[in-house]
């Protein structure tokens, strides 16, 4: 499979959902930002692999800030900003 394969998009798309749940957010945020551009130009925009990109884009790059991670399951936000 190559990079523009829609089964490579979608399975980048979940990487950086795990980069993202992992505080990665830059590194989440780079992929999908070229995921969404290799849809986009090979699929098209209203392709379904390109439309789930771009939603997971938006929806965790929407949003930036800070989060401070405490002892065990305690996450503490530090700052937010849009």
């Amino acid at each position: 499979l190559g990079e523009t394969d829609t089964i490579t998009i979608d399975a980048g798309v979940t990487f950086a959902r795990r980069l993202a749940d992992e505080c990665h957010a830059i590194e989440a945020e780079r992929l999908l930002t070229k995921l969404v551009a290799t849809s986009r130009r090979v699929h098209g925009p209203d392709h379904s692999c390109t439309v789930n990109a771009t939603s997971t884009f938006q929806n965790w790059c929407s949003v930036r800030g800070v989060v401070v991670k405490g002892e065990g399951d305690r996450i503490f936000e530090a700052l937010r900003y849009e």
